[in-house]
């Protein structure tokens, strides 16, 4: 078992490519959980994708996978469904967040067998429907808040 995951997680021991792929997730994960004071609950939802794409990553693995493209991959697919409520600072560190990881996209496409941009392809897309999913639930909850507060407005007027 412990074999399985330290292949997974070195690329099975090779530097070049675990640290292109960490990198990337901590580029990613650092640009998704930058807070600014208007941002609020809406940026839990790189948690949950965070959380969620890495129990696949890992059970991918025990299947011959190698790596935690599918991490970074998904990050970039939220962080791309993130941009327009992200502002200043923020906005700023997920530009360059998604650029690094075009850049490891092109990288890899260049470099390594079609079947990989296709799982990061997917990968991608996986996270662009996370994200969609989280802005949806974020809406319908900020939704019904904004309705209950009128209710409660306009039964405190009348």
């Amino acid at each position: 078992m412990w074999e399985v995951a330290l292949r997974g997680l070195t690329y099975d021991g090779c530097v070049l490519h675990s640290v292109i792929n960490h990198g990337l997730c901590v580029v990613m994960t650092v640009a998704l959980a930058w807070k600014t004071p208007s941002s609020g609950r809406r940026h839990a939802g790189w948690l949950v994708c965070l959380l969620l794409v890495s129990a696949l990553q890992v059970m991918l693995w025990w299947f011959g996978a190698m790596g935690v493209s599918l991490v970074w991959c998904a990050l970039c697919g939220y962080g791309l469904t993130q941009f327009r409520g992200t502002r200043g600072a923020a906005r700023v560190g997920l530009v360059v967040a998604l650029l690094l990881a075009v850049a490891g996209l092109v990288f890899y496409a260049m470099t390594f067998p079609a079947i990989t941009t296709v799982a990061h392809a997917c990968a991608v897309l996986v996270g662009v429907v996370i994200g969609k999913v989280w802005n949806g639930l974020e809406g319908a909850v900020s939704g019904a808040r904004t309705a209950r507060s009128r209710k409660h407005a306009k039964d405190d007027i009348g």
